[in-house]
């Protein structure tokens, strides 16, 4: 006797998108879900899923065999103790599948936290570690040094901050401990990030939040929660949350980015305690595996996170919020490529969960859905906190008037000004700048060319800091110090145009005395962005710079003035959605501005002050601005007027991917004929190479869906067996068309 088992190799090419048989000896146990390690092809060891009910077979697996008339291989081992997925998630990733034509086993891969490398199979079982935490004793500690009572203080208030071998090595720790004053001790904890908690009254809405709860209770719909900065959405968040868990409820928040969203997710562990777990990213294996198997085992209630935190395997679910649902990050932009509002709306059908999608500026085609009543639309107005509005100046770049030559011509003579006078008060500032880096070009000085990534073809970074040029797709590095001209072997070179980095050196040097805190994705590893934005909050900095990170989910008191550098960046971006990109990035920024009791200023520097979505931005004017850009969708057909499909093909031969690019063109031409659809390419994208693969794009706008769904699943067979390094993927509603 033996089990058969089906299972899905956890390799995402379309041409094995389908279970393999497999058998194990009949004591191992099998059951659906659990992970596999198999032999497959060439390869000795593979990881695989079992996608079924293992079949129990009374006969022996000679006698199956000679029955079949083919061969079937043991499995290795298996690798799991329990099914890692729950029947809701199988259901979701086979919508998904049909909805985003991707392989099954991408869709799994995406929602499971175990590796499915041979090398990191193993992490199957949550991992916990000892820390050690110092405590003092309380006593009179006057007759200490000095030395010895600065350690004492420091580490009654910090304790578990004071406990690395540099600081036990210090003579006055030694000697506190060797008095009896302080003691080590080790305290179990697991791999989940630890947040500081604050001491909260119970929660309590406002009427208009109350008001807005209560139409969210009563809708059978997807809900558009549309309110202003500062009108206390997230207080309605908890409070429905709170309601969920007391019914026995589970939930799930999405946050844009877990560098954004530092104060939600603060508030979410001040109230809820460990029935909140994190998941984004930046976690570790083993972080991942320890979180994923607590809400497994039901220790969780509330899981916040960024887009594939949709994939949590709660039960129960009754609530998925998208908080800043117009933001970009909810969008998967490589395989498999998802929208975590479309997936939201399938996993609220699975799980009869309601879907609120939360914003002071809603992407234009939810806000439409919105008023033709396919949603929910609530409408929250007044700012729950107190709060002014912010007072916007415009900075016109191209009057030299505003520039001084004693400055950058990147800051004008208005904006230093500003920051000088609330330095001088003792406010503090916030500058966007959207590149990160010194210099986005380094030149050379003998042939003017420009220094570019070998691997992808796109110009490389200057690092100050680092000595470095970088690319940041590849992570190429070269040292600047060592760099020669691969074009005419120069070695003199000047750096052009400005990032977060040069801007801060400026500034530096124009206010020597002030503190200058950067934070871009250089910046951002989990510990140096909460030391930043905790010593930002508590005062410890009198400015931040930084990319849009800076510019959304956070709440400074003592902000009083938000600039922004290069305003038109956003604009000239080849994308129906520019205009909206650049209205929410420059309102979010004003909104950091003045949130409190204070009064709070802006200063857009620009080279278009006329340009009438910057002026629309700076007043944080979104209706006026979505009643000009619907206009603009329905006169050109861009969403929701028209449903978009990209297709990118890929591969390391540019003549091969060329041909199989026009291949389907033709083929959509002639399936696609008379069907209410446009073609458009195939065409370079702006970065048409990255890390070797060369890349064309074909854009394909149509009006029925449905129409064009089977011409979808067989573009893969476009691609000729004799051009095999070409890879053929589908983008379903595409943001940078």
């Amino acid at each position: 006797m033996f089990y058969l088992l089906k299972v899905l190799i956890g390799r995402s090419a379309k041409s094995i998108d389908r279970p393999f048989s497999y058998y194990c000896p009949i004591d191992l146990n099998p059951m659906k879900f659990e992970r596999v390690s198999v032999s497959f092809g060439n390869s000795k060891k593979v990881v695989g899923l079992i996608i079924d009910t293992p079949e129990k077979i009374d006969i022996s697996i000679e006698k199956y065999q000679e029955k079949v008339g083919f061969k079937i291989s043991p499995i290795i081992s298996i690798l799991d103790d329990k099914p890692l997925l729950t029947d809701s998630q199988d259901k979701l990733a086979k919508e998904m599948k049909e909805y985003y034509h991707c392989p099954l086993i991408s869709l799994y891969q995406a929602m499971l936290p175990p590796s499915f490398k041979p090398k990191d199979s193993s992490l199957s079982k949550p991992k916990e570690k000892d820390r050690l935490m110092v405590s003092v004793k309380d006593t009179d500690t006057s007759f200490l040094s000095f030395n010895e009572r600065k350690m004492y203080e420091k580490i009654k208030a910090h304790g578990d901050l004071f406990s690395s071998a540099e600081i036990r090595g210090r003579a006055c720790y030694q000697s506190l401990l060797s008095k009896g004053l302080i003691y080590e001790h080790l305290e179990r904890i697991d791999r989940i990030r630890e947040v500081k908690t604050l001491d909260l009254k119970p929660i309590k809405l406002s009427e208009d939040q109350q008001k807005c709860k209560d139409e969210i209770d009563s809708s059978n719909k997807t809900v558009l929660l549309e309110g202003v900065t500062g009108s206390g959405k997230t207080m309605i968040y908890l409070k429905l949350c709170e309601e969920a868990l007391r019914s026995g409820k589970t939930a799930i928040v999405l946050v844009p980015e877990i560098a954004l969203t530092n104060h939600i997710i603060q508030l979410f562990k001040s109230y809820f305690g460990d029935k909140v777990a994190l998941m984004h990213s930046s976690l570790t294996p083993a972080n991942k595996m320890d979180v994923y198997l607590r809400i497994m085992e039901g220790k969780t209630s509330i899981v916040i996170g960024t887009r594939s935190a949709l994939f949590a395997p709660l039960k129960n679910l009754s609530l998925i919020i998208l908080d800043e649902e117009q933001s970009d990050s909810y969008k998967q932009t490589s395989t498999p490529f998802y929208d975590a509002r479309i997936v939201a709306s399938m996993r609220s059908r699975i799980d009869n969960a309601k879907v609120i999608l939360g914003s002071a500026t809603p992407l234009v085609e939810d806000r439409c859905r919105a008023l033709k009543g396919l949603y929910s639309h609530i409408v929250l107005n007044h700012k729950f906190a107190s709060s002014n509005q912010v007072n916007a100046t415009f900075v016109d770049m191209s009057d030299l008037s505003n520039l001084s030559p004693k400055y950058s011509s990147m800051l004008s003579v208005p904006l230093i000004e500003a920051i000088k006078e609330n330095y001088e008060k003792k406010e503090q500032t916030m500058i966007l700048i959207n590149r990160r880096g010194y210099s986005p070009i380094v030149q050379c000085k003998s042939c003017h060319k420009t220094m570019k990534c070998p691997n992808c073809d796109i110009p490389l970074v200057y690092h100050k800091r680092y000595d470095e040029l970088n690319c940041h797709r590849c992570e190429y590095r070269v040292k600047f110090s060592n760099l020669v001209c691969p074009y005419c072997n120069g070695l003199e070179f000047q750096t052009l145009g400005y990032g977060t980095e040069r801007i801060q050196d400026i500034l530096q040097n124009i206010f020597p005395n002030m503190k200058i805190a950067r934070l871009d994705r250089d910046t951002s590893a989990e510990n140096m962005r909460a030391k930043i934005l905790d010593g930002f909050s508590q005062g410890e900095y009198d400015l931040l710079i930084g990319t849009e990170i800076i510019a959304k989910g956070h709440d400074f008191p003592n902000v009083t003035l938000a600039a922004c550098l290069f305003a038109d960046q956003g604009l000239a971006i080849p994308s129906y959605m520019a205009n909206e990109r650049t209205f929410d990035l420059i309102t979010q920024l004003v909104g950091r501005s003045g949130r409190h009791e204070k009064e709070g200023k802006a200063i857009i520097q620009t080279y278009n002050p006329l340009n009438k979505v910057l002026i629309l931005a700076s007043r944080q004017d979104y209706n006026s601005f979505y009643e000009m850009e619907i206009e603009n969708r329905k006169r050109f057909k861009w969403p929701p007027y028209c449903y978009l499909t990209q297709i990118i093909v890929q591969g390391t031969n540019l003549e091969n991917v060329k041909d199989v690019a026009y291949a389907i063109k033709n083929y959509l031409a002639k399936k696609l004929i008379n069907k209410r659809s446009d073609i458009f390419g195939p065409y370079d994208p702006y970065e048409f190479k990255v890390n070797n693969q060369f890349f064309k794009r074909i854009l394909v706008k149509f009006k029925d869906p449905s129409l064009v769904k089977e011409t979808l699943d067989n573009l893969q067979s476009i691609a000729a067996p004799t051009q095999k390094d070409v890879k053929i993927t589908i983008d379903k509603d595409p943001r940078d068309s």
